[in-house]
C-alpha cells in the first residue's frame, strides 16, 4: 500500500490510527492533526448528500436526515475520483439500512433525484425536435422500421408509490410527504430537452416503450410491446423531446 492510500484510508475510518510515515510540524500531534482532515473530509460527504438530495431532506426533516446521513457515512464509504458519485448509494441505504413504513415512498424519492443528477452529467447530444420526426411521419413503413436512440439524459423510472408526484409538489414550493393523487401516472421520464433538467409523470406503457427503444428494437417493435395505442405513446417521445437520432433504413432503389 503507498503512502497515499494509508493516509486514505486512516482519513476515512476515525477508529484507524495515523498510518506511518505521517508527519507534522514539529510539537503539533499527527493524530490531532489527521482528525481536522477527518472532519473535514465527512462534512464534505455531507455536504454533497445534503445537495444531492434536497426533497428527500425537505421529507425527513433536517435533524433525521443528518442522523441518517450520518449512518450512511459511518459505512463502508464509496471513493470515486467524482464526489457528486459518492451519493449514489444513498436511495438503496434509505431502503435497506433505514426502512420508514410511515414514509415507505422516501427511498423512490431519493431515485428520482439521482436520475436527476444523473441526466444533468450525461453526455450532450441534440434532443430531436419534432422537425426531425416530420420526414419519417409521412413515410409509415420507414417509420416503423426506424430504430431511435434515445437522449443520454432520458432516464426512468416505474414507481407506484407517488414519488413523482411528491416532487413535483415540493418543487412548487409544497411538502413532499403531503398526499399523492392514486389516479396519477406511476411511471416517471426524467429529461435534459434543452440545458435544463425535467420531470414528467407518465404512462407504464411509456416506460415499456423506452424499455424498448433501449433494448435496440425498432419503433414498431417497441410499439407493439406496450399496452397502448401508437398515438399517444409517439406524442410523449416527440413532444418531450427523447430522441437524439434516428437510424431509418436505408430507401431502397428503384431499378
Amino acid at each position: 500500500m503507498s503512502p497515499l492510500e494509508a493516509l486514505a484510508d486512516a482519513l476515512a475510518d476515525p477508529a484507524s490510527g495515523v498510518p506511518p510515515g505521517l508527519a507534522c510540524r514539529p510539537g503539533a500531534d499527527p493524530a490531532a492533526r489527521l482528525a481536522i482532515h477527518r472532519r473535514t473530509l465527512a462534512q464534505g460527504w455531507q455536504n454533497c448528500l445534503t445537495g444531492s438530495y434536497p426533497a428527500t431532506r425537505a421529507a425527513m426533516g433536517d435533524a433525521e436526515f443528518d442522523r441518517c446521513a450520518r449512518a450512511f457515512l459511518a459505512g463502508p464509504v464509496p471513493r470515486p475520483a467524482l464526489l457528486r458519485l459518492f451519493a449514489a448509494g444513498f436511495p438503496d441505504f434509505l431502503a435497506t439500512a433505514w426502512p420508514d413504513p410511515r414514509r415507505p415512498w422516501l427511498d423512490n424519492l431519493a431515485r428520482l433525484e439521482w436520475l436527476r443528477i444523473e441526466s444533468f452529467h450525461a453526455a450532450d447530444a441534440p434532443a430531436l425536435a419534432a422537425s426531425a420526426w416530420r420526414p419519417l411521419l409521412a413515410d409509415p413503413e420507414r417509420l416503423a422500421a426506424t430504430v431511435v436512440t434515445l437522449h443520454p439524459g432520458c432516464r426512468w423510472m416505474r414507481c407506484g408509490d407517488g414519488a413523482g408526484a411528491r416532487w413535483l409538489a415540493w418543487q412548487a414550493g409544497g411538502r413532499p410527504d403531503a398526499g399523492s393523487d392514486p389516479s396519477l401516472p406511476v411511471g416517471i421520464v426524467v429529461s435534459r430537452p434543452g440545458h435544463a433538467v425535467r420531470v414528467d409523470l407518465v404512462d407504464s406503457s411509456t416506460l415499456s416503450l423506452l424499455d424498448g427503444l433501449a433494448a435496440g428494437r425498432p419503433l414498431a417493435a417497441a410499439l407493439a410491446a406496450t399496452a397502448m395505442p401508437p398515438a399517444p405513446l409517439l406524442h410523449d417521445l416527440v413532444d418531450k423531446r427523447l430522441a437524439s437520432r434516428l437510424t431509418p433504413p436505408p430507401c431502397e432503389t428503384p431499378t
